[in-house]
């Protein structure tokens, strides 16, 4: 896969794998549709919108079963090989990163909902909110906020 590469692509990919968050789209693009997606993942995995978005950013969401491999690696999100779709040349990586942002998503719901019962609880004990604030390790102004 990497003879493909020129010279150029070789320079860039070596000079800013590690910088490649403040790497321009436009010059990921310029890597084969396998390795532009594995950037693209590192460089949006904390953004869930964008990373959401990878099939638009990259122009590809089929990557073959190794990148696939590597980004659930990097990722820490091994569930990522039994979602992607298997398809002709790959897989489907774009449905298995959506299901995996939903999650996410869904997980923090229930984690706000599950520590506003505990709040709200915790005042019906009449337990002053600084208290609540330290027991449940956020701000006094959180747990204000949850008792408008």
């Amino acid at each position: 896969m990497y003879k493909e590469l020129d010279d150029t692509l070789v320079h860039l990919f070596i000079g800013n794998i590690l910088d490649v968050c403040h790497t321009p789209d436009e010059r990921l693009r310029q890597f084969p549709p396998d390795i532009c997606f594995l950037l693209m993942c590192i460089k949006y995995a904390k953004d869930k919108e964008a990373f959401s978005r990878l099939r638009e950013l990259t122009g590809t969401a089929v990557v073959s079963a190794d990148t696939c491999e590597t980004i659930a690696e990097y990722l820490g999100e091994p569930e990522l090989l039994e979602r992607g779709a298997e398809t002709e040349g790959g897989r489907n990586m774009c449905k298995a990163i959506r299901d995996l942002v939903e999650d996410g998503r869904n997980e923090g719901r229930n984690e706000g909902i599950q520590l506003a019962k505990n709040v709200l609880r915790m005042a019906g004990e009449q337990i002053p909110a600084e208290e609540i604030a330290r027991e449940l390790s956020i701000t006094k102004e959180e747990v204000e906020k949850i008792l408008e």
